[in-house]
């Protein structure tokens, strides 16, 4: 194995890594803001954590592709074949664990991304029910829409619309009564 061909696979390995990143990157900036914003407060929090995790791995992963494919930059005192061979040697070994890494952490960076769109499918999937009281009626549902003036509750087999100058309580809950 020599040094020249393990950074050509370093190189498109890293390559390969950009593109993925890149789109992964696109693909949060345009669906993450509107998916995080279906979330409780708790959950985004969960979801942001993972999503952080994900960029960290990712962003490492890349790191060391590139220190794999074009080495580190330093002088190296070779007096001799041999210190010249033995550099290479233990210059090929680096780039070896430095791809081997890149590719656990790109494995890592794909397993929390997954597993932060699960997080984030499963809570947002849980309903969240308004229960609102005003002077003539107490009802409890999950909110259809909103404006300045009103909200609208789908109460199951139909919608009810509260007027805001009309609520004397509203509370949250898991389920209604």
């Amino acid at each position: 194995m020599s040094l020249q061909s393990v950074r050509s696979s370093a190189e498109r390995w890293r390559n390969a890594g950009l593109v993925s990143g890149a789109l992964a990157i696109a693909g949060t900036i345009v669906g993450g803001s509107e998916l995080l914003v279906n979330l409780p407060s708790a959950a985004r929090g969960i979801v942001i954590a993972i999503a952080g995790l994900a960029f960290a791995a990712g962003f490492a992963a890349i790191g060391l592709a590139i220190r794999a494919s074009i080495g580190w930059p330093r002088f190296v005192a070779a007096d001799s074949p041999a210190a010249l061979e033995r550099w290479e040697r233990n210059e090929t070994s680096t780039v070896v664990r430095c791809l081997q890494w890149s590719m656990w952490l790109t494995a890592t960076a794909a397993i929390l991304g997954v597993s932060g769109v699960g997080v984030s499918a499963t809570l947002s999937a849980v309903p969240t029910y308004l229960s609102i009281s005003t002077d003539r009626i107490t009802v409890c549902g999950i909110l259809e829409s909103s404006t300045d003036e009103t909200y609208v509750l789908d109460v199951g087999n139909a919608l009810v619309e509260v007027r805001i100058v009309d609520i004397e309580q509203m509370s949250t809950a898991t389920k209604c009564a």
